[in-house]
């Protein structure tokens, strides 16, 4: 047993569940309207008199979530004191035996792995017990979630590099410039997922189910965007085999890149499910997503890449390359209808949803 902070004058029991699956930790989020709402905790809540701790946690697991656990011993307890009272929040291992997770006082569950549970905006009194699970201290937000995101980054000074090598030259500014575009506005996301670490996690780390197809997608989809970036930097930095390029165009294309690049976010800050893998998230109680861009089109993600993709070859001044972006815009049409196909056959409710939206990608023409 851990002992996590110092007690204080008679504090409110509360039980806090840690129920792993696959080697996952369940966080739950407060739903809108309750207190602490937007705040993810370990599910459990307050020992009524007379009630065993074990008791109590089977009692509000099966309320909260309709599902049946067992209970067993204490791991660590500690004491919070919050403006409406002081609780002493007593953790106990818990084992799913049987039930599906619903949801009604929490919005929203994750399972998380250990060494991620402090990315999660926590309850203040549930970051000791995080802290203890997961081995670390708790750190600014900032410093846990968007400096290791912005490591994923790095995929755009490497494409920079390789477009100047390429190119053969280092005043190739149009190289410069669309790696500039593509930096600045992947650290802006960023950013803009900062309080969205349950999506951050799904994407850089998708749970299970994904489909088969979709790994090749992606292992086709990175062939394909590198072709067009190496075309493109043989094309306008060493061999020149389109012509000029006037400004309005270079203009019109960063205009379409960033417009693309921020439509795409949108549609990940809404669509919370939002993965780099088809998949359907039974662990966190996939739903369909209508709001937001959403309610024009079913796939308004894809939206944004196509605005990107086409708008690639002509920042780096080059039509040849708009030939593998072609392809590569091909492929994102094949992904659409299976993704669209998996989502009728396994996502309740979409099918329902289909009907409403009818419009896959263009609303008014598919």
């Amino acid at each position: 047993m851990v002992e996590m902070l110092e007690y204080g004058v008679a504090p409110i029991r509360v039980t806090a569940a840690v129920l792993e699956k696959g080697g996952r930790v369940l966080l739950a989020r407060r739903a809108a309207g309750r207190r602490m709402a937007g705040f993810w905790e370990f599910p459990g809540g307050k020992v009524e008199p007379g009630e065993t701790l074990q008791a109590c946690l089977a009692r509000e697991l099966r309320e909260e979530f309709g599902v049946v656990v067992e209970a067993g011993p204490e791991l660590a307890r500690g004491v919070h004191a919050y403006e409406h009272g002081t609780i002493e929040l007593i953790a106990l291992s818990a084992r799913h035996v049987s039930g599906e997770f619903s949801l009604a006082d929490h919005d929203a569950i994750e399972w998380v792995p250990r060494s991620r549970l402090l990315d999660f905006r926590l309850a203040p009194a549930d970051i000791p017990l995080a802290e203890a699970l997961s081995g670390k201290k708790a750190r600014g937000s900032l410093t846990r979630l968007v400096l290791p995101w912005l490591v994923r980054g790095g995929v755009y000074p490497l494409s920079l590099g390789m477009l100047l090598l390429l190119g053969g030259r280092l005043d190739f500014w149009q190289a410069w410039a669309f790696g500039a575009a593509s930096f600045i506005l992947f650290a802006y996301a960023s950013l803009a997922l900062a309080d969205r670490p349950e999506l951050i996690l799904e994407r850089l780390h998708p749970g299970p189910g994904a489909k088969p197809w979709d790994k090749y997608f992606l292992a086709s989809f990175a062939v394909l965007y590198i072709a067009v970036l190496a075309v493109a930097a043989l094309d306008a930095g060493r061999f020149a085999w389109s012509p000029p390029l006037p400004a309005w165009a270079y203009a019109l294309s960063h205009l379409a890149y960033a417009v693309g690049f921020l439509f795409s976010l949108w549609a990940v800050r809404v669509n919370r499910f939002f993965s780099t893998l088809v998949r359907i998230q039974k662990e966190r109680l996939h739903t369909v997503v209508d709001s937001g861009p959403y309610s024009y089109a079913r796939h308004p993600g894809y939206i944004g890449a196509f605005f990107y993709i086409a708008a690639t070859p002509v920042m780096l001044g080059s039509l040849r390359a708009l030939v593998p972006a072609g392809f590569l815009l091909a492929f994102l049409i094949w992904r659409t209808c299976l993704e669209d196909r998996t989502l009728r056959d396994e996502l309740p409710g979409y099918t329902e949803y289909a009907g409403r939206v009818r419009y896959r990608l263009l609303p008014g023409v598919w």
